[in-house]
């Protein structure tokens, strides 16, 4: 693979990333023109199906680096929304890993359940001080995020893309 189709494969990611703020924008809208409260079921769903959705559209790298935003999305989703959000994006992506299997199936679950425990407990922390979400705070928490992402590394501060390291990329399925 060569620097091109690594960058075609970074824009597709963030077009799709694009997609789904669009989508949740559009919901959030239509939530707050009818004065309702969205709920913690469908934004959790939401969060979930994105997160496969990102696993399904990795780039991988010529030394066999995978990236995806798993993390990413779904530490947002448990920031923003809580436990509730974080526990209901879970199963659609850990059924999608063992679907993948393969070498890095555990650190792959890990990666899954962690940034939803940790964004859960940001979210913890901000309503305990009755925080909103700030530049500085979204920082912070996406900072404490970040030591989920297990095998290798993040892409810049905001955890929004992962790095995982699997030597056989021939684990996804073509």
């Amino acid at each position: 693979m060569d620097i091109i189709d690594f960058t075609k494969g970074i824009l597709v990611n963030l077009f799709v990333m694009f997609g789904f703020v669009a989508v949740c924008t559009m919901g959030r809208e239509w939530a707050s023109r009818r004065e309702r409260k969205v709920s913690g079921w469908p934004a959790g769903l939401l969060f979930g199906l994105m997160a496969t959705i990102a696993m399904m559209v990795p780039v991988t790298a010529s030394n066999g680096m995978i990236f995806d935003a798993r993390a990413g999305v779904i530490g947002t989703g448990a920031i923003l929304g809580g436990p509730l959000v974080a526990v209901l994006s879970l199963p659609l992506p850990i059924a999608y890993r063992l679907h993948i299997a393969g070498g890095g199936l555990v650190p792959g679950l890990m990666e899954i359940i962690l940034p939803a425990i940790l964004g859960s407990t940001c979210h913890y922390v901000l309503r305990r001080r009755q925080s909103r979400i700030t530049m500085r705070n979204g920082v912070v928490c996406g900072l404490s995020v970040v030591p989920s992402q297990t095998p290798s590394s993040s892409c810049a501060l905001s955890h929004t893309c992962t790095i995982h390291h699997y030597r056989a990329a021939a684990s996804r399925p073509s």
